[in-house]
Formats: structure tokens, C-alpha cells, sequence
């Protein structure tokens, strides 16, 4: 079976992709969810700090990238299924976020032995990522 092939808006890409990151920054800064999130996933302070003084460029270039390919993916879905509207967008986000995201994200935290509270702010930042990426990809025009 062949898809059918969908014009995708690289620009609108681009954007979604560098807001996530802007969002990702603040989600797990120390201010908002960073605290809860580092101690359900075992991670120290210390070990942080180490981690940047070695420079995390290249993991924020490697996530970016990654954000990049999930906003092309994304932006096909949104042609596949014909979405045009603020509600066809959000209805799509939230089926991706519950079929895709809400059991892989589970699996991983059963597995490592993290907290139910580091789930919950990775889940959820990725909920209000595929949103917002969906949104810009939707009513970029």
C-alpha cells in the first residue's frame, strides 16, 4: 500500500520544532517542573552539573533533530487525515498523545523504576508539545 504523498511546510517544521525546544527549556527548568522531574528520575544536581560542564550542545542538537522529525511526521498526519481546523488539530493531538505517547512513556517509567511524578511531567509536556507543534503546522499560512 502506498501513501499518498502531502506537501509538508518546512518552515512551519522549523517553528514547531524550535518552539518545543523553547517549551522543553522551560518545562524542566528548575522553576517549574525540573525539580520533580530530576528526582523521579534519579537524577542529582551534581550529576547535572557535571553533564553540562562536559557541554550538552550536542544532545540539545540530537533532541532537536528528533523534533524536527517528529514535526515532519506530524505534519503528514495532519495532511493524511485532512485536518484544517482548530478542533480536527486537537482531536488528532490527543488520540497521538493517548495511543502513542501515553504508553511508550509508560512502559519506559515501569521499566526504569522512575516516579509516577517524573512520568507525569514528561507526558504531559509531551501533550502540550504535539499541541502546539499541531497548531503551527495546522494554521501556519
Amino acid at each position: 500500500m502506498a501513501l499518498p504523498s502531502v506537501a509538508v511546510n518546512y518552515g512551519a517544521v522549523l517553528v514547531s520544532a524550535v518552539a518545543s525546544m523553547i517549551i522543553g527549556v522551560i518545562w524542566y527548568s528548575p522553576s517549574v517542573f525540573g525539580k520533580i522531574w530530576m528526582r523521579g528520575a534519579g537524577i542529582s544536581s551534581q550529576q547535572l552539573s557535571r553533564a553540562k560542564k562536559k557541554g550538552m550542545g550536542k544532545l540539545y542538537l540530537i533532541a532537536f533533530l528528533g523534533l524536527i522529525v517528529m514535526a515532519c511526521v506530524l505534519a503528514s498526519f495532519l495532511a493524511f487525515v485532512a485536518a484544517t481546523t482548530v478542533s480536527d488539530t486537537l482531536e488528532l493531538s490527543l488520540w497521538i498523545w493517548v495511543g502513542f505517547v501515553l504508553p511508550l512513556l509508560l512502559g519506559s517509567t515501569l521499566w526504569k523504576g522512575e516516579s509516577w511524578g517524573s512520568y507525569l511531567v514528561n507526558v504531559v509536556y509531551q501533550l502540550v508539545i504535539i499541541v502546539v507543534m499541531s497548531l503551527i503546522l495546522t494554521l501556519w499560512v
